[in-house]
């Protein structure tokens, strides 16, 4: 009976202990979700255009402010700082000369406040491994509103549309013609494996989001205008 008893008590034990970690499991797999699901728009940083020896960093705040972007070798090494003095809400900022499979701590620092990356990201970002004959491959394009006036300030962002894990995107901002342009190749190096369409999102100079959309792989640059409405400033 006793024999029995153990055993009973050992086959309980060993169901909880699976329904736990099925549950943690559920539980980090959410977490997940909600990460891969959210849009650039709806965060403050947005790490983009990571390759070998640079990163850029697009960020947004309450009003308009000058800002740095400082990337550290983590945890404590070599700095390097780069700055945009035009205060404005939305920023993209690209820091070079870093070195290839390096861990950097990114922050920025703006008129106010110091901005770090979301915790769920990880507390680095790494620079990619240094491909040999890697050629950028570029694409560009334009935004306008419904009336075909250029959107000027808007930042494209661009990922594979995968549901698998969160990607690093391309990013752009519009220039005085509404224009853009993307170095598609930056995206190799996540080995985001076959996927069909890119996920893009514009989001304009206040940091609103004018539009999210997929665009087909094998488009042709320049790719399609993309037309937003503007609605209410």
């Amino acid at each position: 009976m006793r024999s029995n008893r153990k055993t009973i008590l050992g086959i309980s034990g060993l169901v909880l202990l699976i329904v736990v970690m099925g549950l943690g499991l559920m539980l980090v797999r959410q977490k997940q979700n909600v990460e891969i699901e959210a849009r650039f728009s709806e965060l403050n940083l947005v790490v983009a255009n990571v390759t070998d020896t640079s990163v850029s960093l697009w960020w947004k705040t309450d009003k308009p402010e000058s800002g740095c972007l400082v990337a550290r070798v983590f945890p404590q090494g070599e700095e390097k700082r780069v700055c945009d003095k035009e205060r404005k809400i939305t920023h993209l900022v690209e820091v070079g000369g870093l070195v290839a499979e390096t861990r950097y701590s990114l922050k920025v620092k703006t008129e106010t406040r110091e901005l770090t990356l979301n915790p769920y990201l990880g507390a680095w970002v790494s620079t990619r491994l240094t491909l040999p004959g890697g050629q950028p491959r570029w694409g560009n394009g334009q935004v306008a509103d419904v009336k075909g006036v250029p959107v000027v300030g808007a930042t494209v962002f661009m990922s594979p549309n995968l549901s698998d894990r969160m990607y690093f995107p391309v990013a752009a901002m519009t220039d005085d013609s509404g224009y853009y342009q993307l170095d598609l190749a930056k995206l190799d190096f996540q080995y985001p494996g076959e996927f069909n369409e890119y996920f893009v999102e514009v989001v304009d100079y206040q940091g609103r989001k004018l539009i999210e959309m997929t665009m087909e792989k094998d488009t042709v640059a320049p790719f399609p205008v993309v037309t937003v409405s503007l609605g209410e400033p």
